[in-house]
């Protein structure tokens, strides 16, 4: 994948890059693997993306913009962030935004470039790692910066408000899909849920991108689940700030036993080929 040559500078910003220590952040104990992981493969990681991580005068790796349940987010020294990751779903989804932001669709390009961080490049790393009681592999996510979202940001109430319907909608079928009984109306319930969610994203005009983005691939059977608040983040443009998805790894492949009956447009009806997209990925 070739990089976005309009791509925005980002706007990484130093204070936000914490300490770079294996104990020094609250989930090491779910990504332990991450930081000898680094310090194998740190620079194979810069010279296959064409990056030079943020370091200080003597060399030193800086730190880490975030971690989260599967990896970490490092900062460039050209404003942009890689994402390392185990998380399966991230360069799936990844892959299909990417297709989206350079596709000959011009309206699904321009709504995915709206709503979504640009991404430039994505690749599946050398070796594997022991994550959750498995050997998975390890993925790099090169993408745009942005300002990830606070408690304290001025987000209007009906944003919130729709995404929070969104996510809620998709958190009771996630509950649902562990239960071994589903009777017909839990179904229905839950059903119902996702289509309320759904009904607030396309009455929320700032978010209409976003919907957009989400209707494609809901229908092809990769809906992206995760939409609070918290992984969406401000761009700047000079229109002022753009709210922006920032974190990939809410998506999820439905099979063929969670599919859910067409309803007003959308459909469950296909199944998303997930291991056969990851072989797509370019290996280091």
């Amino acid at each position: 994948m070739a990089q976005l040559s309009d791509a925005p500078a980002g706007s990484t910003d130093p204070k936000r890059i914490a300490p770079f220590t294996e104990k020094g952040h609250p989930t090491s104990a779910k990504a332990r693997w991450v930081a000898p992981y680094l310090r194998r493969y740190l620079a194979t990681i810069e010279e296959a993306l064409g990056v030079r991580f943020q370091r200080t005068p003597s060399g030193n790796l800086i730190g880490a913009l975030g971690y989260g349940e599967f990896g970490v987010a490092l900062a460039t020294d050209d404003g942009r962030v890689v994402k390392v990751t185990t998380d399966d779903a991230e360069p799936g989804f990844g892959q299909e935004i990417y297709a989206l932001q350079h596709g000959s669709d011009l309206a699904l390009r321009a709504a995915a470039r709206a709503s979504v961080v640009l991404i430039d490049t994505i690749v599946r790393l050398p070796g594997s790692v022991r994550h959750q009681g498995c050997e998975v592999p390890v993925f790099a996510i090169l993408r745009e910066d942005v300002m990830p979202v606070s408690d304290a940001d001025n987000v209007s109430p009906s944003v919130k408000a729709a995404l929070n319907a969104h996510f809620d909608g998709w958190a009771a079928w996630f509950d649902l899909s562990k239960k071994s009984r589903k009777t017909p109306q839990m179904r229905s319930n839950v059903y119902m849920e996702i289509l309320d969610g759904w009904e607030a994203l396309e009455s929320e005009p700032a978010l209409e991108a976003f919907t957009q983005v989400q209707r494609y691939l809901w229908n092809l059977g990769i809906p992206y689940m995760d939409s609070h608040r918290h992984n969406f983040g401000w761009r700047s443009t000079p229109n002022g700030p753009q709210l922006v998805l920032f974190d990939l790894g809410g998506s999820v492949a439905l099979k063929a036993s969670d599919r859910i009956s067409p309803v007003d447009g959308y459909t469950f009806d296909r199944y998303y080929p997930w291991n056969e997209a990851l072989k797509k990925v370019q290996r280091v």
